[in-house]
């Protein structure tokens, strides 16, 4: 079971994508494969339909499943520190 050390948090429109691509530059850092699973958005799956405009495909990209977010970091390199973005 591999998790995250530490968490990416940030507003739409904050620079997080920016925070993404110069964190994945560290050489012992290993960044999600998924720039924000959303894993922390629900305690279950995200709803089918509804919301504005976009929103259905936002639901798609939800990574609501424990087992689904722990094999995001399944690839990291032994003793590199993990980070998730949201």
């Amino acid at each position: 079971m591999t998790l995250p050390d530490f968490l990416v948090i940030g507003a739409p429109k904050s620079g997080t994508t920016a925070l993404h691509v110069a964190l994945a530059g560290h050489p012992e850092l290993f960044m999600s494969p998924v720039k924000e699973p959303k894993f922390f958005l629900t305690d279950g799956p995200p709803p089918r339909r509804g919301g504005g405009p976009g929103d259905v495909q936002t639901y798609r990209e939800h990574i609501w499943g424990r087992d689904d977010y722990e094999a995001l970091f399944a690839a990291a390199p032994p003793a590199w520190a993990c980070c998730s973005c949201r």
